[in-house]
């Protein structure tokens, strides 16, 4: 509301002193000052403008303030303070009149129109399901719902979302572990993959299966899949049970499975077609900055052999990227753009 009232006025004030601002007023500041004397907003605009305007601060400030029209805003006053800051005074009946305003409004207050219905989609969170959350999740759902409404309330069709990374080796691993630990549960011998998950959790995951619908898993040859079904579900049911007692849910939970293979294959073919892919073991484009630590990061995602790689160099990236291994594999890269 004061900020609309603000950079409203100081462009109508700008314009009526005939001071042309380009694009730069996107880099001005409006604040509130830390020491209260200095009045209840402070700006920068005429320090911003003044060497493109070729006048002194202080000479952009007073032409700013001269012709800033205070009849019908929440302020009293607008000075000119040290080098050139504006600062402004709000009304003593425009506060005085502030906290009816807000109980009459209720939570339509602070509302506006700015963001025309545009909609948005803010994808946060987004933990991989392999595990209860942690910390840097809890920040990131507060951050990231925040976000939301912050969005609704200016305007905006704002939506969230969880993206689920249900496709890949993690998840597979995970379902592998699961089973491990309830052959041990159960007494029967089977190794427990190198690389798997060895939290205490996966012990309670395996604790909460159905024995006889587990046991048959374990003695099919495709059996695994099972494991890793019932592994994502229950990990991804904990994440949204624990999201919901923070106060966070999402409007969408969007499994990345569903974008294999259609999705994704063409997606490669999109690419491939305006000509940005290429098949090779190593990267073409890498900057002169990188070339050492990066060509050494391609040979890992590219697995050693002829990867099809994305152009990305030439819109500023430090090299071209991976979309798919060598062994056919998509990296994380290519589902994303999908």
């Amino acid at each position: 509301m004061v900020w609309s009232e603000l950079t409203q006025g100081l462009r109508r004030a700008l314009e009526a002193a005939g001071i042309e601002t380009g694009d730069r007023l996107d880099r001005v500041e409006l604040a509130i000052p830390r020491d209260r004397t200095h009045g209840d907003w402070t700006t920068n605009v005429a320090m911003i403008l003044a060497k493109a305007v070729k006048q002194p601060p202080r000479a952009v400030a007073d032409a700013i303030a001269r012709h800033f029209v205070l009849e019908g805003t929440p302020f009293a006053a607008v000075e000119v303070a040290g080098p050139g800051f504006l600062n402004f005074r709000y009304r003593d009946d425009w506060v005085a009149a502030l906290p009816a305003r807000i109980l009459a409004e209720g939570s339509a207050f602070g509302h506006s129109r700015a963001g025309g219905g545009q909609k948005v989609l803010v994808e946060f969170v987004s933990a991989n399901p392999t595990g209860p959350m942690n910390i840097v999740s809890a920040r990131a759902a507060a951050v990231g719902s925040a976000l939301v409404r912050v969005l609704e309330a200016a305007g905006y069709e704002s939506a969230s979302e969880f993206y689920v990374n249900d496709a890949g080796n993690q998840v597979d691993l995970l379902g592998e572990s699961l089973a491990a630990r309830f052959a041990e549960r159960v007494g029967e011998s089977r190794p427990f993959p190198e690389e798997g998950y060895r939290g205490e959790y996966v012990r309670e995951l395996a604790a909460g299966l159905p024995e006889s619908e587990a046991r048959a898993a374990l003695a099919r040859p495709d059996g695994m899949r099972w494991f890793r079904d019932q592994a994502l579900a229950r990990v991804v049911d904990w994440q949204r049970t624990d999201l919901a007692a923070y106060g966070v849910t999402f409007d969408h939970w969007f499994l990345e499975s569903s974008l294999h293979p259609d999705a994704v294959e063409r997606t490669r073919l999109a690419l491939e077609a305006r000509g940005v892919t290429y098949r090779a073991e190593k990267p073409e484009e890498v900057t002169e900055a990188a070339e050492g630590r990066v060509r050494a990061e391609a040979g890992a995602a590219a697995g050693g052999g002829m990867a099809t790689w994305l152009r990305t160099a030439r819109h500023g990236d430090a090299m071209d990227r991976v979309i798919v291994r060598s062994d056919g594999r998509p990296t994380y890269l290519l589902p994303d753009i999908a």
